[in-house]
């Protein structure tokens, strides 16, 4: 019964057939409609048939710029291929023109040196002699109340001898024990990646010397006087002399004034005016010691300054060189320098990442020892408030004898003061004779001071010629090696001039490749021999509205 009903295999070759070629005209069908035509503000996409095929009619895609852009391509083709020929041409020039090495014949003389001014004229010896009406020699009797023995008994009660005594709870032992969790034992292994041998070769044209014109040694003055002690001296006696006849008179008139006044020596407001009066005296002798101070700082600061400028002239001069040649060697040696810094860059990179591999397993340890170190601190600190505590009493007995020795100090001290009123009423008796001739050493040191004045604006008119000889002749040469660098500069620049343009006509000279749109793909099914026919109609309407809506929406069909 089933065989009634089966179709014979002639039959079904005959549906496949059928179908293969509706399928064909399903295929060309879809292919026909998915080839819209494209339109936009720069150009169009356009398809034309070209042919029969086997039986398939074949199409071309054509692409059209709109007129603006049309133009604007033509310009940029010819400008490229004009590009292109000047690239050329000048290639052949720069053949010729890298054979040959940057002249520099026409460049100014590097000047490394001048020829510094000297101090002709200068002299740094000064007199020293306040002439035949100064004297030094002054009354220097203080008669026999002066006495130097003061008494020095601080009495039985003085005692050196302190309690060192800190007790039996004072222990210098301390637990060094941090304990068993404590390890120094840390991975050093840092993997095989980590590689300490770097390119180190900087090249030939590196350089570790300064060739032989660099100066290293100069000729420097290393000494200049500095021992006037001897005109110290006399400033501070020609001043002290000054002073004594009016201090004397002072004390005359204060002693007269005072027993007058019905005051008597000893009594203590007696001793409370001249004690006044000591002090102004004790005042003016410490001003006398500062002028004398300043008049040797003076001398010596000239002597220095005088030393000093030789000095500076002569390292101005050959730092001048040295700065030079310096700047020279410094440029060639840098960019040997950088070129083999480049190399070691990823070495580095490599050795930074071995090293975090190896740093990560450390951590553990670490936190392990800083809990062990916790507890062997919590421990010190204990037997240190222990320590802290038998000092303190050690310390409370010894202050009990400081306070002893201090009261016996007391009492020695005040036997000594009577002594020092009496031997400051004989200074001042002895002090009385002077006046005269101080009134005479003044106007002898103000003659002294006026030729000492002299001599130095003598010489400060010296180091100021000397100063603007040497500026002048440095400013001469650094303005000699400025004209040098300008002019190495532009020989560079025009040398690098041709090969930048090159460089640029290349870049702009360079090949559009075409852009090519997609070409719409028909697809076809295959017959199905001994299964139920598809519908090809509807297979092809599918494909279509498929290919509709994949063309979007800025598409226009026609």
């Amino acid at each position: 019964m089933n065989n009634a009903f089966q179709p014979s295999q002639k039959a079904a070759n005959n549906t496949a057939l059928a179908q293969q070629q509706m399928n064909e005209q399903a295929a060309q069908k879809s292919q026909t409609m998915s080839m819209v035509d494209q339109y936009t503000p720069y150009g169009s996409l356009t398809y034309e048939p070209i042919g029969d095929y086997n039986g398939t009619q074949r199409w071309s895609a054509t692409t059209n710029l709109s007129p603006n852009e049309q133009r604007i391509e033509d310009f940029s083709t010819n400008a490229r291929s004009n590009l292109a020929e000047t690239a050329a041409s000048q290639s052949d020039f720069l053949k010729h023109y890298l054979s040959q090495g940057v002249d520099t014949s026409g460049a100014p003389a590097l000047q490394s040196a001048y020829q510094a001014s000297g101090l002709n004229g200068y002299n740094s010896n000064y007199s020293a002699d306040y002439g035949q009406n100064y004297n030094q020699q002054f009354s220097g009797d203080v008669g026999g109340g002066y006495n130097t023995g003061f008494s020095q008994n601080v009495g039985g009660g003085y005692d050196t001898n302190y309690a060192r005594d800190i007790g039996g709870g004072y222990n210098t032992g301390f637990s060094g024990d941090l304990g068993g969790n404590y390890n120094q034992q840390f991975s050093g292994d840092i993997g095989g990646g980590y590689d300490t041998g770097f390119n180190r070769n900087i090249g030939g044209s590196y350089s570790d010397t300064l060739g032989d014109g660099f100066t290293t040694g100069v000729d420097l003055q290393k000494q200049y006087n500095t021992d006037f002690s001897d005109e110290r001296n006399q400033v501070e006696n020609a001043l002290m002399q000054r002073l004594q006849p009016q201090q004397q008179q002072d004390e005359g008139g204060l002693r007269n004034q005072l027993i007058q006044s019905g005051l008597r020596p000893g009594t203590a407001a007696w001793n409370s005016e001249m004690d006044r009066l000591q002090r102004g005296v004790n005042d003016q002798r410490l001003a006398v010691v500062a002028n004398a101070g300043q008049e040797q700082t003076r001398l010596v600061n000239m002597a220095r300054d005088a030393a000093g400028f030789y000095n500076d002239a002569t390292l101005s001069q050959a730092g001048f060189g040295n700065d030079a040649l310096s700047q020279q060697f410094q440029q060639q040696n840098q960019a040997a320098l950088n070129s083999a810094q480049f190399g070691q860059n990823a070495q580095l990179a490599q050795n930074n990442s071995a090293l975090g591999q190896a740093q990560f397993g450390q951590n553990a340890q670490l936190a392990q020892n800083a809990a062990a170190y916790q507890a062997w601190q919590a421990q010190q600190s204990a037997q240190l408030n222990q320590n802290n505590a038998a000092l303190g009493q050690a310390q409370f007995g010894s202050q009990q004898q400081t306070a002893q020795n201090q009261a016996a100090m007391g009492q020695a001290q005040f036997g000594s003061q009577q002594q020092i009123n009496q031997n400051a009423a004989a200074m001042g008796q002895a002090q009385f004779g002077s006046q005269q001739q101080q009134l005479q050493n003044d106007a002898a040191y103000q003659q002294w001071m006026g030729q000492q004045a002299a001599q130095q604006a003598q010489n400060e008119a010296v180091m100021g010629q000397a100063n603007y000889s040497n500026n002048a002749q440095l400013t001469a040469a650094q303005l000699a090696n400025d004209a040098r660098g300008q002019y190495m500069q532009e020989a560079y620049a025009a040398r690098n001039q041709p090969i930048n343009e090159i460089n640029a006509l290349m870049a702009g000279s360079q090949v559009n490749q075409p852009n090519f749109v997609n070409t719409p793909q028909a697809n076809m099914q295959a017959a199905q021999i001994g299964q139920a026919t598809p519908n090809p109609v509807g297979s092809g309407i599918f494909q279509l509205g498929a290919a509709a809506i994949g063309a979007g929406g800025r598409i226009a069909g026609r």
